[in-house]
């Protein structure tokens, strides 16, 4: 059983010296390298999107549902019940009727001829419209001499993004589905500035090819009033920090010499007990402490070697917590009586086996004394004054 103090940050903003320019410029140069910018890059695309093209796709006709539905039967198996066993005929799956998955059976047909209509278009720009150098408006061009043929292309420039920011990217352009993506070839060493992509990159919205715009370098930014902003916030945070790290300590210090009520009628202090709890065992077990699950978890995994009436300091940011804290153990219960009945059980069992194995030891003992006087039995002793030649026992 413990009681736990808490040294929250604010009973320590009290006289806070803000920091000097020279310390700002310090750990500006001690975190430098938290400031630096990743490599960014910028493309141009053209992109034929599916939406359009389906929309202009015509109905199919009976002949092409039909087909469609028996080609790929197997995925309009009921998914209400349980999944058919792989080595299960057929004949015996229980599908959803045509009627009921026609729409769905529609769109399908619609979406592929979609999706082969905009691969034809953009596979044939980039066969035929691609040139080896190609020029800053080329896409804009390709979209405009593509619109005079009643066909829409998408043309547009991301905004500048890193390796981590794709997904920002991937809601303007779609996802890639495929197995290359337009980020390897944008951050490649090998892509220069004005090169196009070798290889159309379809994505869940269409087919698209690339003209590589622009690349940014990373960079260190200098040391800018957001930046001064940000290391005057982190000076502050480590000054309210050593606070409590020497309140923390000097409070535990102060409880191992003194003992707890001095130390906490000296520092004015509220310490909350805990539950008794075992130690060891499981992780996910700091609520039986009755404390804050965190941190009952952290005092399981620190106080096994901490002797009964001594306290120690834990800093949060040991165990991610906002909060610091001083734990005292108060109370220490030896559990015995698991550990004396399963000495009892164990001494038990090495007697119990001793005497069996000596009680076997006698009785083969005896056995093999008894065979031995059967097969060569042994003559009486003589009487005294008697010879074997006297007559007697004739």
């Amino acid at each position: 059983k413990v009681q736990v103090a808490a040294l929250p940050p604010g009973e320590f903003l009290r006289d806070l010296k803000p920091a000097k320019p020279s310390e700002i410029r310090k750990l500006y140069e001690a975190k430098k390298s938290s400031f630096e910018t990743p490599p960014k890059v910028q493309f141009t695309y053209l992109l034929a999107e599916f939406d359009p093209y389906k929309k202009k796709v015509a109905e199919p006709s009976e002949e092409e549902i039909k087909a469609y539905y028996e080609k790929n039967k197997d995925s309009f198996v009921r998914t209400d019940k349980p999944a058919p066993s792989t080595e299960e005929p057929p004949q015996q799956r229980d599908y959803r009727p045509l009627e009921e998955v026609r729409g769905d059976v529609v769109d399908r047909i619609k979406s592929r001829k979609a999706n082969e209509e905009c691969y034809k278009v953009m596979k044939e720009i980039n066969r035929k419209e691609i040139p080896a150098d190609p020029p800053v408006d080329l896409f804009d061009k390709i979209r405009t001499a593509y619109h005079e043929k009643g066909i829409e292309l998408v043309y547009d420039v991301t905004i500048p993004f890193d390796q981590k920011s794709t997904d920002e990217i991937s809601k303007v352009i779609g996802k890639p589905t495929g197995d290359y993506l337009y980020n390897q070839w944008a951050f490649s060493d090998s892509t220069n500035v004005g090169s196009v992509i070798n290889k159309l990159i379809e994505t869940d919205k269409g087919f698209l090819l690339a003209r590589l715009q622009k690349k940014i370098p990373s960079y260190v930014p200098s040391l800018s009033d957001a930046n001064r902003e940000r290391l005057e916030r982190e000076a502050r945070k480590e000054q309210i920090q050593k606070r409590i790290q020497r309140a923390g300590t000097a409070l535990s210090d102060d409880i191992n010499t003194l003992g707890l009520g001095a130390a906490r009628r000296k520092h004015g202090v509220t310490f909350k007990p805990s539950n008794y709890f075992t130690l060891g065992g499981p992780r996910g077990d700091g609520a039986a402490t009755g404390l804050d699950p965190a941190i009952g978890e952290a005092v399981r995994s620190r106080v096994g070697t901490l002797p009964m009436g001594q306290a120690l300091f834990m800093d949060g940011s040991t165990f991610s917590s906002e909060i610091s804290y001083v734990v005292y153990v108060e109370d220490e219960v030896v559990r015995a009586e698991a550990d004396e009945e399963h000495a009892f059980r164990s001494r038990w069992n090495d007697q119990n086996t001793s005497v069996r194995e000596k009680a076997r030891g006698e009785y083969v003992r005896q056995i093999k004394a008894t065979v031995e006087d059967f097969v060569s039995p042994k003559k009486p002793p003589m009487e005294e004054g008697h010879s074997p030649d006297d007559g007697h026992g004739h």
